[in-house]
Formats: C-alpha cells, sequence, structure tokens
C-alpha cells in the first residue's frame, strides 16, 4: 500500500490519498483521518514488519505536530 499524506490540519485531521498493489493504475482513494488515529495505525504496522519510506520517529513527528 502507497500513501500519500498531507500535514495535520489545525482540527487534527490528515487528508490522505492511498493505492494498493491491486490498483496502482487507477485514482487513488481518498480519505481523511483523525492524525492520532492514523499514528496508531501506522505504528502497528511497523511492528507487524512493515516497511516505511521513513524513519517511524520522523512520521511520528509529523504527524504529531
Amino acid at each position: 500500500m502507497l500513501f500519500l499524506l498531507e500535514r495535520p490540519g489545525a482540527d487534527g485531521r490528515v487528508r490522505a490519498r492511498s493505492w494498493t498493489s491491486n490498483d496502482w493504475s487507477s485514482p487513488p482513494a481518498r480519505s481523511e483521518r483523525d492524525a492520532c488515529e492514523l499514528l496508531r495505525d501506522i505504528e502497528r504496522w511497523s511492528r507487524t514488519g512493515r516497511t516505511l519510506n521513513q524513519p517511524l520517529t520522523v512520521v511520528r513527528e509529523w504527524l504529531e505536530g
């Protein structure tokens, strides 16, 4: 899965666009998530062995502001 994330807004929400290996050539799925909830998911994914293109500490700082 590929996520492109915007910086969290003043309301703590993050807009995201995502693709999976099944839909690389399709338009992205768009969503809006609470930054804290998204960070919990990303931390869980990291613990289960998924790789990130940025260190988890950088992602954490970016989402926590």
